[in-house]
């Protein structure tokens, strides 16, 4: 029961914003309006979607059930509820695992299709990319004047303190010459 309040009681104003606040932490709504009709309590919710269909299309380093799992973990499968923002970091994080692999062109489209009887199918198109490949690993050590030649690195420290009785800061720079 998400209503902290039940038939015959007496509402007051902190009574209508407590329900209307654990109506909406329930997540299953996109709007919650109170109101009076004489001394009837009035409550109007717009219910979220639920989802009736995930279509997954383009994945192949990825199986579709190791996908579907993951979105389940996330709160994303057939029957749940439909949040948006779920889809929204399930896409970000799908995209991070492809950049994990080495696919730095991997894209991932997702599209939300409205059906009858306020319900939701979930498309989520995947284009993986290619994986990244090195194409030269330099492995030459410099000769020994090369390194003689080489511009000196001084490091100092230096300390500052922005007002009077403030901590001191002390920070490490590195300075070379630069090369024209």
């Amino acid at each position: 029961n998400e209503i902290p309040i039940k038939g015959n009681d007496r509402i007051d104003q902190d009574a209508i914003a407590q329900t209307s606040r654990a109506l909406f932490r329930s997540g299953n709504f996109d709007d919650v309006q109170i109101g009076r009709d004489g001394d009837v309590l009035v409550i109007t919710l717009v219910e979220r979607p639920s989802i009736s269909e995930i279509n997954i299309d383009g994945n192949k380093a990825i199986k579709t059930e190791d996908l579907l799992e993951g979105l389940k973990g996330s709160g994303l499968a057939v029957g749940q509820v439909f949040q948006r923002a779920t889809l929204e970091q399930m896409r970000v994080e799908l995209q991070r695992q492809y950049v994990s692999q080495g696919r730095y062109d991997a894209t991932i489209e997702t599209e939300v299709a409205e059906q009858a009887r306020n319900r939701v199918a979930v498309n989520i198109d995947i284009n993986e990319g290619t994986v990244a490949k090195i194409k030269h690993i330099n492995n030459a050590v410099p000769s020994k004047n090369a390194v003689a030649g080489a511009p000196r690195i001084r490091r100092w420290t230096s300390v500052k303190s922005n007002a009077p009785g403030s901590q001191a800061t002390a920070t490490s720079h590195i300075c070379a010459p630069i090369q024209r």
